[in-house]
């Protein structure tokens, strides 16, 4: 059985050939063993870009909401990606990109809040123990809060993700 990076990369080489038929073909095939978001998402996205060079603008819409609802930060990709270029009057589209929009940037903002935080607390923690070296200290606490925040904003991202799959049903 193939591994899902391999799928995923001979779907790459087929794309950039231009046989979106094919790369079709393989990235479902790469979609039907793909069990996390981080797989799921990017395979989505280029079944999206597939759809669209083939004229299928629904199915490219469809796909394209399905790999933002497992990976958020694709919108900002979507809207700068050329191969989208023939959706950015769509009405569809135009949703889509505003609706996640919206949840990927609360989620950045919680990112950016949670390192502000780490890299102050560690500051004032260390200036309080007397650590002759407290911007050192403050570094690896906010380096720590750094990682909390991925954490944390994985967590708000796998909640939004879940509360739009319970809508969409």
């Amino acid at each position: 059985m193939p591994r899902v990076k391999d799928l995923f990369n001979k779907s790459i080489k087929l794309i950039s050939d231009g046989k979106y038929e094919d790369a079709l073909e393989v990235l479902n095939d790469g979609l039907k063993i793909a069990n996390k978001d981080k797989d799921r998402g990017p395979f989505l996205y280029n079944i999206a870009v597939c759809q669209v060079h083939l004229g299928q603008k629904d199915s490219a819409i469809e796909s394209l909401e399905k790999a933002v609802i497992a990976q958020p930060w694709l919108v900002p990709r979507i809207l700068k990606d050329k191969d989208f270029a023939s959706l950015k009057n769509e009405t569809a589209f135009i949703q889509l990109v505003q609706k996640n929009k919206r949840i990927y940037v609360r989620t950045k903002k919680w990112y950016v809040a949670w390192i502000a935080v780490g890299f102050i607390i560690g500051l004032v923690l260390s200036i309080i123990a007397g650590e002759p070296d407290p911007v050192w200290d403050a570094s690896y606490l906010a380096g720590l809060f750094t990682v909390l925040a991925w954490v944390f904003g994985k967590i708000i991202e796998a909640i939004f993700a879940f509360k739009k799959g319970l809508k969409s049903k």
